[in-house]
């Protein structure tokens, strides 16, 4: 009786099935031009997304385009609505944006949004990583 407790007890401490490695991050040192990124793009990896967001005057043109992962795509679009929040109410009038490239890569591989105001000491900084 004793050896089936333990046997038990054993079964029960056991972890349920094997831990997955977590997985590796994106690695796109390889996309050196944009028709690789456009190809990405047509098979869901990667995005097109107006670097200066039009939504705050940035001009929908070819040059102000950057392909980044979903995932970033959706952190971009966060900080966009945070940004977005605090220009109409009059706490940010000014917006820079940054993207970091890594090598010859064409994927950005952060991409910084700051915002302020130009007659207060309001500020907003967010850096997305995409990869």
């Amino acid at each position: 009786m004793k050896a089936l407790a333990l046997a038990a007890l054993i079964a029960l401490s056991a972890p349920a099935h094997a831990e997955e490695p977590a997985p590796m991050p994106p690695d796109f040192t390889a996309v050196e031009s944009l028709e690789a990124a456009q190809d990405l793009a047509k098979a869901g990896t990667l995005v097109p997304v107006l670097l200066f967001p039009v939504e705050v005057g940035g001009p929908d043109v070819p040059p102000n385009t950057v392909y980044i992962t979903p995932e970033a795509a959706a952190e971009r679009a966060k900080a966009l609505a945070t940004i977005i929040a605090l220009l109409e109410q009059d706490k940010l009038d000014q917006m820079d944006v940054k993207p970091a490239f890594k090598g010859k890569s064409f994927v950005p591989s952060t991409i910084v949004m700051k915002a302020w105001h130009t007659r207060r000491d309001e500020k907003f900084e967010v850096t997305i990583h995409v990869w």
